[in-house]
């Protein structure tokens, strides 16, 4: 992602806050925001975030961001694109709190079985709204982004995969500067 240490970063869906811990050593005179729709979720990141001072957890859904506009220098969404109620709605607010030329980071981890890499595949029980790779491009052009592109990236080394194999889809996009 490339954080200097005054970038003013977004975790949309950020849980209990771990990549916000990371992005903060990065970011050590910028700020880093997680923002999640779960209040418990948000009471457990500022629980094992008590010791940065430059991290800020706030409970809103993505789709409401409530941030100000052009703040932000990059944003991250880890497993949360495709959970929220309206992915296009999300991406749209991410969009205006980013400032011009900002970055979006979208990380799916999936399990993949059947081969065909370009698809991003739903748990049968689930209600998630997962899409393929190259529906997201077109999604974040919709929204405005430029510079759409996504990759695979497999799973590190001891990470257990059984019997599907487990892969993550890298999905990066910039916020025109004019």
């Amino acid at each position: 992602m490339r954080i200097a240490a005054q970038d003013r970063l977004l975790d949309v869906g950020c849980g209990d806050g771990w990549a916000c811990r990371i992005m903060a050593g990065f970011a050590s005179s910028g700020t880093v925001v997680g923002l999640d729709a779960s209040t418990d979720r948000i009471g457990e990141a500022r629980r094992h975030s008590v010791g940065f001072e430059n991290i800020l957890h706030i409970a809103a859904e993505a789709e409401e961001n409530p941030w100000q506009d052009g703040f932000f220098t990059h944003a991250v969404m880890i497993d949360t694109l495709y959970r929220v109620k309206d992915p296009a709605g999300a991406l749209r607010h991410t969009h205006r709190v980013l400032a011009p030329g900002g970055a979006l980071w979208i990380l799916n981890q999936i399990a993949h079985e059947n081969g065909t890499a370009a698809l991003i595949e739903a748990d049968e029980e689930s209600s998630s709204k997962l899409l393929r790779a190259d529906e997201y491009v077109e999604m974040l052009r919709s929204c405005g982004f430029v510079e759409p592109a996504w990759q695979l990236l497999p799973a590190p080394d001891g990470a257990g995969a059984s019997s599907a194999e487990l892969f993550s889809v890298l999905i990066t996009a910039i916020k025109p500067v004019s």
